[in-house]
């Protein structure tokens, strides 16, 4: 019997969908690594981030997501894998940090 507490065991990099792969290897190669939209339009030609990272998810790879704010002032997803298992970021500052920063004194 299993446990429904246990953590997914996640797939090899090298069974998953082409695009999803590309996501992972971006991902994986330099920790810390954060992928936007953008990036993942330009660069890879996946036009739907948000729904690669969900499949991802559900396979049982850990990727948290941070808000940014742009050098134009807007606001944008950045997702990065989270290798320690823990469900927070890692990154320095958070979205309430930062936007309060902004909303205080100008600058993200």
């Amino acid at each position: 019997m299993t446990n429904i507490y246990d953590k997914p065991k996640t797939p090899p990099i090298e069974s998953l969908s082409p695009q999803n792969r590309a996501i992972m290897e971006y991902l994986t190669l330099s920790p810390g690594r954060g992928l936007s939209a953008l990036i993942a339009l330009t660069q890879m030609g996946i036009g739907s981030i948000s729904k690669r990272i969900a499949e991802l998810r559900a396979l049982g790879f850990n990727i948290v997501d941070e808000m940014k704010f742009g050098a134009n002032g807007g606001m944008h997803k950045v997702y990065r894998f989270n290798e320690d298992g823990s469900k927070q970021s890692k990154w320095k500052g958070s979205k309430v940090k930062t936007a309060t920063a902004v909303l205080n004194d100008g600058k993200a």
